[in-house]
């Protein structure tokens, strides 16, 4: 916060290219840092842009993954936003963002990237019986989901273990059943 108000101080503005983004994964963190933002502006007159508000978000995301580095916290937003494109590309919908299906998805997601970024998978102790239930069950999600990891797999060298391919399939058929 220091740094942003020197900043602001030495006319110099940073611009969050992730922005439209982080308002739409951690509304609850960017509401925060808007707030930040208010009290700054309230006790030390610093008017500070909305794009810092975004960087605030991002390092209250930060601790609640345990991310160490700011530079996880980039490809964990990116990876989110491919995953959402992959989602509404394979279904062709748009998903209400304002569900609390989209909210624990993205929730979801973020512990996944997190776990996929150091390089801790779950281990895969789903019942095989069970993972065949819902393949049939969400045949669909699941078909999504393949595609999910193909892209996890190409772009991140990183296998999706059969208890994250499991979650994601229930988190998927969920946001798209409660979308349509």
């Amino acid at each position: 916060v220091f740094t942003s108000m020197e900043r602001k101080k030495n006319g110099l503005q940073v611009r969050n290219a992730l922005l439209w983004d982080i308002k739409r994964f951690y509304p609850k963190e960017f509401k925060i840092g808007m707030k930040m933002i208010e009290k700054i502006k309230e006790h030390y007159d610093i008017d500070l842009p909305e794009d810092e508000a975004g960087f605030i978000a991002l390092h209250l995301v930060n601790a609640q993954t345990g991310n160490s580095e700011m530079n996880n916290m980039y490809d964990l937003t990116k990876i989110i936003q491919d995953i959402m494109n992959i989602i509404t590309y394979y279904f062709k919908i748009t998903i209400d963002e304002d569900s609390v299906y989209f909210y624990r998805f993205t929730t979801h997601l973020r512990f996944f990237i997190s776990r996929m970024q150091s390089n801790k998978p779950y281990k895969n102790e789903t019942d095989e019986d069970l993972l065949e239930i819902v393949r049939k069950k969400y045949w669909n999600a699941y078909q999504c989901v393949d595609k999910i990891a193909e892209f996890l797999a190409v772009n991140y060298h990183y296998e999706t273990s059969t208890d994250e391919c499991l979650y994601l399939t229930i988190h998927i058929a969920r946001i798209v059943e409660k979308n349509g």
